[in-house]
Parts: C-alpha cells; sequence; structure tokens
C-alpha cells in the first residue's frame, strides 16, 4: 500500500482548481469524491483518503493507494496468489538462464523460471534449444523468446504435469 499526503493548497495547484472551491465540501464533492469512484471502478488501482485536520479546519489530505482486486482477472488474481506464496528465487544454474536471455531472447523472470523448472536436466533442454535455434535460423520464428519459454515450460512440465 502507498501513501501519497498533500497539503489543501498544494492539492489545489495539482488538480488545477486553486481559485475555485473555497469550501472544503464542495472541493470533496466535485473533485475528489468522482475521482476516486472513477479510478475505483475502472483502474487496477483503489484509491481512499483521509482529511488531514488543525482543529475544525482541514488542512490537507492522504490518500491511501493499494491494488484493485475488483477489476483483476481471475488469472491475475491467481498468479499474484502463486507468486506471494512462492517467490521468486534465483535458478542454481545462473548460467543457463543467462544463455537464455542473451541467445534466445527470454525475459529475466521467465529465464530464472524456466532455469529452475529444468534444474540438473540442462543437458535434455540442449535438444530443445537446438531445435528452435534451427527454426529461428531457418526464418520460421518469429517470437524467439516466446517460443522458447513456450516450448521449454510445456516440455519440462510434462514430467512433473503427466498428461499436459
Amino acid at each position: 500500500m502507498k501513501k501519497r499526503e498533500f497539503d489543501l493548497e498544494e492539492f489545489k495547484w495539482k488538480v488545477g482548481v486553486t481559485e475555485k472551491y473555497s469550501a472544503i465540501g464542495d472541493l470533496k464533492k466535485r473533485v475528489i469524491e468522482p475521482s476516486v469512484y472513477e479510478i475505483n471502478k475502472y483502474s487496477d488501482i483503489k484509491v481512499q483518503y483521509d482529511q488531514v485536520k488543525r482543529g475544525r479546519r482541514v488542512t490537507g489530505f492522504i490518500f491511501y493507494i493499494t491494488e484493485n482486486q475488483d477489476t483483476k482477472t481471475h488469472q491475475k488474481k491467481v498468479r499474484d496468489k502463486v507468486e506471494r506464496a512462492f517467490p521468486p528465487q534465483p535458478p542454481k544454474n545462473p548460467d543457463f538462464a543467462l544463455r537464455l536471455r542473451e541467445e534466445f531472447k527470454v525475459s529475466p523472470k521467465q529465464a530464472d523460471q524456466l532455469a529452475r523448472l529444468w534444474e540438473g536436466r540442462e543437458a535434455q533442454a540442449e535438444k530443445f534449444l537446438a531445435r528452435i535455434k534451427r527454426d529461428h535460423e531457418a526464418g520460421t520464428v518469429k517470437s524467439l523468446g516466446g517460443l522458447t519459454f513456450k516450448i521449454l515450460r510445456n516440455e519440462g512440465q510434462k514430467e512433473f504435469l503427466p498428461g499436459v
């Protein structure tokens, strides 16, 4: 969760209403609340706010920003849950991951995942890498990194998930 604090004049300047809404109730009703509503309804973040007061006078606002679970797809929610349960760890064979990144254009996160998946079986992965490289050189592969990730992930999971 992130927190952002603004004093009243700074906030009015940032939203471009320095000469308007002298009453806090109008500022909240016409600027803050409609904005918060739309952000919460349509974006991937959720915003809540509190007023900062000195006595009875409002002197600023604090905005709390979190991920909006309501707008996430089911797949993204599952991925986030799995990633929290099993945080990414560096592979035991960083050379294999480095080769996947540099030679096969796989993203760093995917290269680490594949290196962990194929840990101790890198020689087996080489037969797939040779085929991917041959197809790439023949010009039949559009996305080298994408194809490499897809094939190594699917073939690597077959041992752990029979029937996939």
